[in-house]
């Protein structure tokens, strides 16, 4: 950790008065210790009342509990249930006391592949009325932001959601992950269900947590939520994409309930009567904290130049250096500067044993300059959330290099090619023929300047103007024709296509969405082999068809002579089964006759098909009373 010390700060205390500090991080402590008291009022005219409250403070490998209820309570695994016999206004009370460590879990390197959860967590990787595994918006994003490892691939699905969203504490409102990718707005619970909605889109397991945590910007402890993904060797690891903590919470959160969902009941009450309770009342204080936690990392500051003019756009750069063996996702934060353009924060992930690197602008004013006179020297400062730190000065003076933001922006852009544009798309339809034309729906998002785009596969592409802060829906229709047998992979029956979407700029490529796309064979019967192509004439025919079709279907069968003419409906198998045929003698001349065998079935989308055999059938002449024997017995047929 390196710090650097300026020997002339008294120059800066003197001439620098108007650069101001950065908002501080709050302390994060190894341990508080917390109270808790969760109570509920109830008018009840009935004679027995049953109630299990299932939000309450639980006992963690983090978090120590101690219970205390009124009236006296059987405590189970996942709720506390109270029984009440007399009528009027009742009252049940909880009081907790809580000490609560901080979690860093130390997570290494671990392919997704090898993420899939055990036997009996399938709740948990499912869909649920909230969480969604299945919206191909969101399962299509995911796949976009996904990599080979575990860890790395839940930090960009987090960060997705943080910096999507928009918190607004109108939408309090419980929405499906479909609603909240549409709006991408809410509050805590809204960011952990579409957190949960992406991860479970790639088949790992998350489960939601129901809680306590001390806000920032309420400057209290309040009700909040956030998400547990299960990592082997890790089991359940937390990431609140709310706070912008991945793999680590401070030790405020207190863990209150899990569930495989959002919106399930905190309590509920069985009684036969009439009864009225009021919404449980959360009060939560902190009685004692520890000394603050340390997180050894090396943190590093450059800016471009250490002498410009003001109204200038400064580049920071920042390196930090992870000794550790483990993944961790810090925020760093400009502590000290004379202002800051865009964020001032910024989580970075650090993989294990190695170093990053991302990029502040430092702006200052140029209502500002009079107050220099001739210069002014500024200190810089970036921090971690565990208080490591380095930082240096800048020179703002008349006559020095002055930065524009456009130079600013541009400069960074080479270094950090992630453009501020995002899009996701989805096939309209579930599944598609070889012969049709695909439609694909892409939603695309701008927050940066007005832009010229394009959408484009292969050489169909729509062009498009796209505001700042504007989103729209984009159609692109693909030619069946544009289907390369080389991009199919045969799974059955079914095909899948891999769509590949792309966003550009003019030239340049801001971003490839990948879509499954499956493709249906068309339903096809093919006649093998005919068998038992020879009868005496009067004898039931039997003639036999061996036939090969690629899936199971309902198919009409018409058997065509010079003489009749039959229809029949037929349910064919997936590969080769056998079909016996009538055929009526009686009714065909001695010796070869000309037969057609037609089969006509469609496809799902009700496209006609039609399959057809031709061949001679023998009819052997037989003696007159065998003859009049089957003409008597035919007479009505």
């Amino acid at each position: 950790m390196k710090r650097k010390i300026i020997f002339f700060l008294i120059f800066v205390l003197l001439f620098s008065v108007w650069f101001v500090s950065a908002e501080e991080f709050s302390p994060i402590y190894g341990e508080l210790e917390l109270s808790i008291k969760i109570s509920n009022i109830i008018q009840s005219e009935a004679e027995n009342i049953i109630v299990n409250l299932y939000l309450f403070p639980k006992e963690t490998a983090n978090q120590q509990v101690t219970l205390i209820t009124e009236p006296d309570s059987e405590i189970k695994d996942d709720s506390i249930e109270f029984e009440f016999e007399e009528t009027g206004t009742l009252k049940l009370e909880i009081n907790a006391e809580i000490k609560r460590e901080i979690v860093i879990k130390r997570v290494g390197k671990i392919h997704i592949s090898g993420a899939k959860s055990p036997d009996g967590l399938e709740e948990f990787t499912e869909s649920a009325e909230y969480v969604l595994n299945d919206d191909p918006f969101i399962k299509n994003k995911a796949q976009q932001l996904a990599t080979t490892d575990t860890f790395e691939t839940l930090y960009k699905l987090a960060e997705y959601v943080r910096k999507n969203m928009e918190y607004d504490p109108e939408y309090q409102e419980i929405k499906n992950a479909s609603w909240i990718m549409q709006e991408k707005k809410g509050v805590c619970s809204h960011y952990t269900i579409l957190f949960m909605s992406l991860a479970r889109s790639l088949g790992l397991a998350t489960r939601y947590v129901s809680g306590m945590a001390y806000s920032n910007k309420e400057k209290r402890c309040g009700e909040h939520a956030w998400a547990e993904v299960w990592i082997p060797g890790h089991d359940w690891v937390p990431f609140d994409p709310t706070f912008g903590q991945y793999g680590w919470l401070d030790s405020s959160h207190v863990v209150m309930m899990y569930s495989n969902d959002a919106g399930r009941a905190s309590i509920d009450f069985r009684y036969i009567g009439e009864i009225e309770t009021q919404s449980l009342e959360i009060e939560t204080k902190i009685k004692k904290y520890s000394k603050k936690i340390t997180q050894p990392i090396d943190i590093t500051i450059n800016p471009l130049t250490d002498k410009i003019s003001t109204d200038s756009y400064l580049p920071l750069e920042i390196k930090v250096k992870n000794p550790h063996n483990y993944y961790l996702a810090l925020p760093f934060r400009v502590s000290l500067a004379p202002g800051v353009f865009g964020e001032s924060e910024k989580i970075l992930l650090l993989k294990p044993q190695s170093e990053v690197t991302d990029y502040f602008i430092i702006y200052v004013a140029s209502e500002n300059y009079e107050k220099c006179q001739d210069s002014c020297i500024a200190t810089l400062e970036v921090k971690d959330v565990f208080e490591n730190f380095d930082n240096t000065i800048v020179i703002f003076k008349k006559g020095a290099t002055r930065i524009s933001l456009s130079e600013a922006q541009h400069f960074i852009s080479l270094y950090d090619t992630e453009a501020d544009i995002d899009f996701y798309c989805k096939v309209l339809g579930e599944s598609y023929y070889e012969y049709e034309n695909m439609i694909v729906e892409c939603i695309v998002e701008n927050r940066e300047e007005r832009k010229e785009l394009s959408i484009c596969n292969q050489n169909i592409c729509e062009n498009f103007t796209i505001n700042k802060d504007e989103k729209k829906n984009i159609t692109l229709e693909i030619p069946a024709s544009q289907i390369n047998e080389s991009e199919k992979k045969d799974i059955s029956v079914m095909k899948c296509l891999i769509l590949c979407i792309i966003a550009k700029e003019k030239r340049d490529v801001i971003g490839v969405s990948c879509i499954d796309i499956v493709i249906l064979d068309s339903p096809e019967i093919k006649i093998t082999t005919l068998q038992n192509t020879e009868a005496n004439y009067g004898s039931k025919g039997n003639l036999r068809a061996v036939i090969e079709s690629n899936t199971q279907m309902t198919a009409e069968m018409i058997i065509e002579t010079q003489e009749y003419m039959e229809k029949k409906e037929i349910l064919t198998e997936k590969d080769t089964q056998v079909i016996d045929i009538p055929i009526k003698t009686w009714k065909l001349e001695i010796g070869e006759n000309p037969v057609k065998i037609t089969f006509r079935y469609q496809d799902k989308k009700y496209k006609e098909y039609e399959t057809e055999k031709e061949f001679l059938f023998t009819i052997r002449d037989v003696d007159i009373f065998t003859k009049i024997i089957a003409t008597i017995i035919h007479i009505f047929d």
